[in-house]
């Protein structure tokens, strides 16, 4: 739209790029207004499904239908306003953002720290250079659009539905690293200036490396959904002597969650084919069942199912307290990496 202009002029040129755009993205359109499960998948992430906005709106029901209206539609707008506000706030872009560590704001953002200065940097060269006046429309208009996906969800805040913006936010912060350079090319101490700034470029890499490659698989295994594949693997293991495996997959350090996906690592750490796994695959009758060849991963209600037979269960304290369990049955305990109990197998 701002390079309208250019475009009409040459219309031409653009046609067959523009039909072959058409062309590759009309089964996607087409999807997203037929499909239910596309329509489903867009309802259980819109900002509707947040609970503090639905205790909100509940708060300000009146039994006057078009004030009703009106105020939970000034309530909702609000609410994502405020939201869409916080997708800017430095403490999250540059501090705990990517909540990898429970460590407070020692964390880090989708942007590293020493990037603040440059970033402050290429947004005033910009401002400055008047020969940029349609870039400098284009730059604020993908990075303003750009935030509304994770503004409209239920998440506080979604940096992998936003990564366009970060990746226009990296070119700015190179933009003010050519300004910062520029600026400073004629200081007496260039040179060493320059070894300063590169000493702390590479200290904050290492920083990243060692708060994702330690501190995150410590502090956060459940979102690695860590011990998943050494329980595949122990499953795998025991399948000749069982007639049925059962996993229940909602586990969690501080509090349950489900995992998803258990399915897959079962059959990818089987080595079972894509082929095989399709046919054999089908939705159970208990709660969150998926089925196939011996497996069943579900929840587990032990009342029932601590009277199956020749089976192997995988379940977490979440699911199944370990002191309802009688010791002798537990044949394995799998721990997150800080060493707490993430699941343990039973043998039935």
């Amino acid at each position: 739209f701002i390079y309208r202009n250019q475009f009409s002029a040459k219309i031409r040129r653009y046609l067959l790029p523009i039909l072959l755009f058409v062309a590759l993205i009309a089964p996607l359109i087409f999807m997203i207004f037929t499909n239910p499960g596309v329509r489903y998948r867009s309802q259980t992430v819109f900002i509707s499904q947040d609970v503090a906005l639905g205790s909100q709106l509940e708060l300000g029901k009146s039994n006057n239908p078009l004030a009703n209206f009106l105020l939970q539609g000034n309530v909702t707008i609000g609410y994502i306003f405020d939201r869409y506000l916080r997708q800017f706030d430095p403490i999250y872009l540059f501090a705990n953002g990517l909540d990898l560590t429970n460590q407070g704001l020692m964390g880090l953002g989708p942007l590293l720290l020493v990037q603040l200065p440059f970033l402050i940097l290429g947004i005033i060269f910009l401002i400055k250079n008047e020969n940029l006046h349609k870039g400098k429309k284009f730059i604020a208009a993908w990075v303003l659009m750009g935030m509304l996906p994770s503004a409209l969800t239920f998440e506080s805040h979604s940096p992998h539905r936003v990564s366009m913006v970060f990746t226009m936010l990296n070119i700015i912060s190179a933009i003010g690293l050519y300004y910062f350079l520029r600026l400073v090319r004629t200081f007496r101490y260039y040179f060493y200036l320059l070894g300063v700034l590169f000493v702390v470029l590479v200290l904050n890499f290492i920083y990243f490396f060692h708060i994702y490659f330690i501190n995150y698989p410590f502090e956060k295994s459940e979102h690695l959904q860590y011990p998943f594949k050494q329980i595949a693997e122990f499953a795998w293991s025991e399948y000749p002597n069982f007639d049925s495996i059962v996993f229940d997959s909602q586990f969690g350090e501080i509090a349950p969650q489900i995992g998803v996906g258990a399915h897959y690592y079962l059959a990818f750490y089987g080595h079972v084919s894509p082929e095989k796994f399709q046919r054999e695959y089908r939705i159970g009758n208990k709660p969150r069942e998926i089925i196939f060849d011996k497996f069943s991963v579900r929840q587990v209600y032990w009342p029932e199912d601590r009277n199956l037979k020749n089976t192997l269960v995988v379940v977490s304290p979440w699911s199944v307290p370990i002191d309802e369990v009688d010791n002798n049955l537990i044949i394995k305990r799998f721990n997150f990496y800080n060493g707490n109990l993430a699941f343990y197998a039973i043998k039935l």
